[in-house]
């Protein structure tokens, strides 16, 4: 399997923004929340998981939801953005590290986890994969 990795094109910018606003529409409609961009979305994101709003059946919202965790992420770390993942079965956005391969793919990290029936706690998850890509970084550079 060959993986291609480059940078979002002009519709896959507006693809991810367009995930970030669905968050907005569902928090504004559940919560009478808006987003702010930092990372007290993160208790958006969990609160529209605790009260049902989006379920293990809403895979797309689930998806929009982990695209504006990786954007939380891709604004809380040094030398990470977004990046296009492509293989054969597929395109598909990705937190990438510099100019490595080291990718993180957060559309499916929420809806991969609720969808198997877990309890996701979207700040501790937060905190794990910004500690695993800071941690990860000197063995990568390494490599490369």
């Amino acid at each position: 399997m060959h993986l291609k990795i480059g940078p979002p094109n002009p519709d896959d910018i507006s693809a991810l923004a367009v995930h970030v606003n669905r968050v907005g529409q569902l928090a504004i409609a559940h919560l009478g929340k808006q987003l702010s961009g930092g990372e007290e979305d993160l208790d958006i994101l969990q609160s529209l998981l605790d009260a049902g709003f989006v379920g293990p059946a809403d895979t797309y919202d689930l998806h929009c939801m982990g695209i504006l965790f990786g954007t939380l992420v891709v604004d809380a770390l040094d030398d990470v953005d977004w990046a296009m993942a492509e293989d054969d079965d597929g395109r598909d956005p990705a937190i990438r590290y510099a100019d490595t391969t080291l990718l993180v793919f957060p559309m499916t990290m929420i809806s991969k986890r609720v969808e198997d029936g877990e309890v996701v706690d979207v700040r501790e998850l937060f905190v794990l994969i910004c500690r695993e890509l800071d941690q990860l970084k000197p063995e990568v550079l390494s490599r490369h």
